[in-house]
């Protein structure tokens, strides 16, 4: 073999492919040296070929392991290293940190696995092993360290993905589904302004789910580009990341009603008369629609500004969320925008990125960070969008659940994106620029396709660690409840064409199939997203396989279904596990397909290489024609009178189409999607491949508007015939434990009780006539808790009782005896303090700038001015100057993530990044005195990296672009601070000898002035634990310190702690809810009411009102309460009961003999003397204790707050605070109930007490 071939192998290029029809193509030695430029690999001569050669060898023996290196669940992780033979001989050491925060280490001894492979590089020997990690890390994305001598000598991502993807339980048992499939821009409406929007997607999901549909399907929504609007195809975006803002409802956005210009504008003749054509033409025009909707666009965005984001309101915080989780990508994103917006408004021929100056041509360089800072209100105009489109998709996603549908909205994702867009722009290092994706010739298209996108650089892709690959899954599935990848052969291999080169000169290239499939799997599982692979063309049948395997449905068209002699398939012989369709939009539709429109258009424009095959493609469609006659009247859905005879039928009418359909819809294949042009007869397709400009792509509207829909014959009789076929059936539900308990078991679950204890009790639990368990708290805990009740992950089973193994095998074991469990939760809620709360751990290092600051319930503006835009964080055992002088207060330096930590025993507080600039300052004057000092270029860098963390925004400045930024600067800036530490060691010991100095010297307690200074500054105020009594400004449970409620009433919060949850239920692995401590929660009937919608949308029953008014309760709930003897549940709580305190109170009763009691009633007096009182009084005082001292920050926060209330009033404007704390606390002694219910309405029990 040649060099040039083992170079082109090396990097992943096949030297040969078998085309369609099975012929084998040797790839031209051009295409290898122009595919391998493509890559940045040089090959153009010989010389350069041996050249590139020996190096990517090195390159490769010298990565010691993976970037990232993705294992299969339930099984130990396999490493392949290549060490140095000095590291090879002694022990390593690996530390594993979980993406939840828990850590594992260990120590390996190389010599213990077999060498692979041996070779020298440079005069030192490597060796290849692959090792085992003694453990089984549960799924996800963790942190992999392994050191020599306690040095880390490399890193790695482990990814530990699951076997298969997500399944939705609508689809098990056999379950098969339809629905829709609809080119969104093409939607007709009566009200939408001339292109389909996401109202009309809302509305489509409703008319359709009205019918039985349990699918939607869309085309891609990524965002184009708004300076050019005629850049139309939604295969070819600008960004996969982001939306396309021409889908807006404009009128749907809430600042439309509130922006009197904008009204009047929209409501103007002119304007009116503009959206009437519009409406009316035959097709999208994209440059009048830009127009009018960009206008209308820059007026809401001002009026925004103005009322809502310059004044804090709650739109302009939610705004500002959106930012902060949009992050880095969301701001480069708008920045492209208003940069191209810039040099198109200059010069019209500037159509991307490439033609911009050279200095722009960096997303980092300091001529764009120049234009970000100058433009940094255009960029929020930008973001601004992306916001309204992330908020009307979630309004599509929101009708999805409530309508139930089983499968959802199904979205399309584009292969691949335009080169001179914004995601080329930010991603353009793994990009293969001068290369595009295509396809080698066929049947249909003889000239092979040339997609004009740019691929993935497959060695780029694994060095980012798959970043990108999971960005885009992640962006997609964020609205999707199905997900079809567009040319998934990409996860195995894509096309790749040399620029300047027809198709059929192009080869294909490897990508690291197992690795990407084992990804998108755990994406699919985590985002409960199915996975639909579009396989259609040339699809090695080991794709197929792998793709089956891992639960990917299959994309099978009627058109390409034949079995011998060409006839078309059976519906029996179609596989399960599919997605069936008669076309799709880059196929001709069924009545353009039966009168050979697509082959008319395709000689009209030259695309058949002569007359001869277009003559032969004729004769093949008409035999086609006849062969699908036959296929229908095999199955028995010919239509009445029509014959066998294709000549006899010139045109589809709708009972040949609805034939079509119906024994499409009698495959056993598990969803069915129906194109709309099909449904109404449309002739022509919505895009001919091989096609720019000569044919309407991405333009045809359908010619029924989606008002007329419902009542529409040919809409009603196909609606009613697939309800037929394919009955919608209730999901999976929870089995045969389904109803109330008959008797429960208590299992407290903890380290030394796990699931594998559970699982060997239940058959003798069963043998008790036990129905349901009803276990303890098992999400993730703190370590070591017996309780469970001290929550730091909701998303998480707690290792230490098992993993989700161990769980599925415990859940298993209950339903083969029939039993059911409840499980407990925990809503009102989670531990803090530790270090092992991601959320908390966030809010201390950002404060009110955090993502999660709203997650729980913090008084960021307390009466005492000292803790303004702080939460108290009361842990120290005793006054915080004493211990600071003891120096049980440590910074810490953070290698692995670049950060700076205050450590207290077990506590760990985080340092504001932006304060690291005093530390690296420190370390920048003592590293001079080191008997090893830095080099100069080492210390210009960590004075840059100091500069950045000193430019930091502030963590109380509300703006959102700043806080955007902050948030993605500080992560930027602390990873390049752990890369220059791990390049320096003298930068490392420069930094250990400023935090030595930090933490001063026990006896000298001016040493400590600097970390008393840097405490100062953060967003926490560390104190003596007895501080909280006086000055908690956090709401607690009761006076724990530790835990912290959450605000359950903010959705997002609520999503984030109940999702796993209540998908455990859906599956039927858990039968009930037991809820801890509702009263703490801000509106129980609201949280409720919430729970039981969001468990009925999942399992696709009704939860609405019955119709005797009563309420629905799907989902086993009962709550734990304690009932005053004359107080009663509120009647609109969607539960089926207490946990029965009332009741064991009165069984023990049973056991108490009444008959004594006037002598205990003596015993006791005689005992407490002068404080005996009766109960009524006892309960009073202690209450009145309790508020003085456990309670009294509480006590106060309330009274100022009352305070506030009436100094609003006049006539109550002179009540002082002492006299409303006063008050206060009697009423609150007084109240004859736990608490009131009071919302919108007033119940009768409210009113009384």
């Amino acid at each position: 073999m040649s060099a040039l071939s083992r170079l082109a192998e090396l990097h992943g290029i096949a030297l040969e492919y078998h085309d369609i029809r099975g012929e084998l193509h040797a790839v031209a030695e051009t295409t290898l040296r122009a595919l391998l430029a493509a890559m940045d690999v040089s090959a153009a001569t010989d010389q350069e070929v041996e050249s590139s050669l020996a190096a990517g060898v090195a390159a490769q023996w010298r990565e010691i392991v993976a970037p990232a290196v993705v294992v299969r669940e339930r099984s130990q992780p396999k490493l392949r290293v290549h060490l140095h033979a000095r590291w090879d001989a002694a022990p390593l050491q690996w530390r594993l940190s979980e993406e939840r925060g828990t850590e594992h280490v260990g120590d390996l001894a190389p010599g213990d696995f077999p060498a692979a492979e041996r070779t020298t590089l440079d005069g030192v020997e490597l060796i290849a092993r692959e090792l085992l990690l003694p453990l089984q890390p549960p799924l996800g994305y963790h942190h992999l360290a392994l050191q020599s001598g306690g040095t880390v000598i490399a890193e790695t991502l482990l990814i530990v993905v699951p076997v298969a993807c997500f399944s939705p339980p609508a689809l098990a048992d056999g379950g098969r589904v339809w629905g829709a499939a609809v080119q969104l821009y093409g939607v007709r409406s009566e009200r939408n302004w001339g292109i389909g929007d996401f109202t009309d997607l809302t509305a489509l999901v409703s008319v359709w789910a009205a019918k039985g549909a349990d699918v939607a399907g869309v085309n891609p929504l990524h965002a184009l580009f708004p300076h050019d609007p005629t850049h139309a195809s939604p295969y070819s975006p600008s960004s996969r990341l982001f939306i396309n803002i021409l889908y807006l409802d404009i009128e749907a956005i809430a600042d439309f009603v509130e922006c009197d210009s904008a009204m009047q504008l929209v409501g103007s003749a002119e304007f009116q008369g503009t959206l009437s054509r519009l409406r009316k033409s035959e097709l999208v025009d994209y440059a009048a629609v830009a127009a009018a909707k960009l206008r209308v666009l820059e007026l809401l965005y001002a009026h925004f500004r103005a009322k809502h984001l310059i004044p804090g309101s709650e739109r302009g915080h939610a705004f500002h969320g959106y930012c902060v989780r949009g992050g880095e990508a969301l701001r480069l994103h708008g920045l492209f925008e208003a940069i191209q917006e810039h040099y198109f408004a200059e010069d019209a021929a500037i159509r991307g990125w490439r033609e911009w100056p050279q200095s722009f041509h960096d997303p980092r360089s300091p001529a764009v960070e120049r234009f970000a800072t100058e433009h940094a209100e255009r960029i929020e105009y930008y973001g601004y969008l992306q916001w309204q489109a992330d908020l009307q998709l979630g309004a599509v996603r929101a009708q999805v659940v409530a309508r139930r549908l089983g499968v959802g909205l199904y979205v399309d994702l584009a292969v691949s994106i335009d080169r001179a867009g914004a995601e080329a722009w930010t991603h353009g290092h793994v990009l293969a620029l001068s290369a595009s994706v295509g396809a080698p010739p066929d049947d249909f298209n003889m000239r092979g396709q040339n997609w004009g996108l740019p691929p993935l650089i497959p060695d780029r892709l694994r060095h980012a660690a798959y970043a990108p690959f999971i960005d885009t899954l992640r962006a997609s599935m964020r609205y999707a409840q199905a997900l079809r990848i567009d040319h998934v052969m990409g996860l195995m291999r894509l096309f790749w064409i040399p620029d300047g080169k027809d198709a059929d000169a192009g080869a294909y290239v490897r990508y690291p199939f197992a690795d990407l499939l084992g990804i998108l799997a755990l994406e699919s599982q985590r985002h409960r997203c199915l996975i639909i692979g579009e396989d259609l063309g040339t699809v090695p049948e080991e794709i197929r396989t792998a793709l089956a395997t891992a639960g990917v449905l299959s994309y099978r068209l009627l058109y390409f279904e034949r079995a011998d002699a060409d006839e078309f398939k059976l519906p029996g012989t179609y596989p399960g596990q599919a997605l069936v369709a008669a076309s799709t939009h880059d196929l001709p539709t069924l009545a353009g397909w039966w009168q050979g429109r697509d082959i008319a258009l395709r000689d009209d424009l030259g695309l058949f290489p002569g007359t001869t095959t277009r003559d032969q493609q004729l004769d093949a469609r008409k035999n086609d024609r006849a062969r699908l006659l036959r296929a229908l009247q095999r199955e028995s859905v010919l239509p009445d009178g029509v014959s066998l005879d294709p000549d006899s039928i010139p045109a589809m009418t709708a009972a040949l189409a609805l034939a079509v359909q119906a024994f499409l819809a009698r495959t056993p294949s598990q969803v069915l999607v129906v194109q709309l042009e099909d449904v109404i007869g449309v002739s022509e397709q919505a895009n001919l491949p091989a096609t720019v400009d000569t044919h309407p792509n991405g333009r045809r509207k359908l010619p029924l508007a989606l008002e007329q829909w419902p009542d529409d014959p040919r809409f009603v009789e196909l609606t009613e015939t697939l309800r037929r076929l394919r009955p919608r059936r209730p999901a999976a539900g929870p089995g045969v434990a389904a109803g109330p308990p008959r008797a429960t078991y208590r299992l407290q679950l903890h380290r030394e009780f796990t699931f594998a204890d559970a699982t060997r009790l239940v058959p003798y639990l069963a043998a008790l006539g036990v129905s349901h368990v009803y276990c303890s708290p098992y999400l993730r805990a703190r370590a070591g808790s017996r309780h469970g009740y001290d929550i730091v992950d909701h998303a998480a089973l707690n290792p230490e009782i098992g993993d989700r193994a161990a769980f599925d095998r415990f859940a298993q074991a209950l339903a083969d005896h029939a039993m059911g469990q409840i499980v407990d939760i925990v809503p009102n809620h989670m531990a803090v303090m530790g270090a092992d709360n991601a959320w908390w751990m966030d809010v201390l290092e950002n404060g009110q700038a955090s993502a999660y600051a709203d997650y729980f319930d913090i008084d960021w503006h307390p009466p005492d001015p000292d803790l303004a835009g702080k939460v108290l964080v009361p842990v120290l055992g005793d006054h915080y100057g004493r211990v600071l002088e003891k120096g049980e207060l440590q910074l810490c330096y953070e290698t692995e993530t670049g950060a700076f930590a205050v450590r207290y025993h077990e506590h760990r507080l985080p340092i504001d990044p932006r304060e690291y600039s005093v530390l690296l300052d420190l370390a920048l004057t003592d590293s001079a005195q080191l008997a090893n000092p830095l080099p100069e270029a080492a210390k210009s860098a960590l004075a840059s990296i100091a500069t950045g963390f000193r430019r930091l925004h502030a963590r109380d400045d509300p703006r959102p672009a700043h806080l955007a930024e902050r948030n993605r600067d500080k992560e930027l800036l602390k990873a390049s601070l752990a890369a220059l530490v791990g390049e320096h060691s003298a930068l490392a010991a420069a930094i250990e000898q400023a935090v030595r100095t930090v933490n001063g010297t026990p006896g000298d307690a001016a040493s400590f002035t600097t970390l008393d200074g840097l405490l100062e500054a953060q967003a926490y105020r560390v104190a003596f634990w007895r501080v909280a009594s006086d000055e908690i400004n956090y709401r607690r449970f009761f006076d724990i310190n530790d835990l912290a409620a959450l605000r359950m009433e903010n959705e997002a919060v609520f999503e984030a702690t109940h999702r796993f949850v209540l998908d455990l239920a859906a599956e039927g692995k858990v039968h009930g809810f037991r809820i801890d401590h509702p009263d703490g929660l801000y509106d129980p009937a609201a949280y409720f009411e919430q729970l039981q919608q969001r468990y009925a949308s999942l399992t696709r029953q009704d939860g609405g009102d019955r119709q005797d008014g009563g309420k629905r309760t799907p989902l086993y709930v009962v709550v734990e309460k304690i009932e005053a003897p004359h107080e009663r549940l509120p009647d609109g709580w969607r539960i089926h009961g207490t946990t029965g305190y009332r009741f064991a109170n009165v069984l023990n009763g049973v056991f108490v003999d009444a008959a004594a009691r006037m002598r205990i009633d003596r015993a006791w007096r005689a005992f407490v003397g002068g404080e005996a009182s009766d109960f009524g009084h006892a309960t009073h005082d202690g209450k009145r204790r309790v508020m003085q001292t456990s309670l009294i920050a509480e006590l106060s926060v309330l009274a100022n707050r009352l305070r506030r209330i009436a100094r609003a009033n006049r006539s109550t404007r002179d009540l002082t605070l002492s006299t409303l704390r006063q008050a206060l606390m009697e009423v609150t002694a007084s109240f004859p109930v736990y608490r009131t219910y009071v919302a919108a309405t007033l119940s009768a029990q409210d009113r009384r007490y």
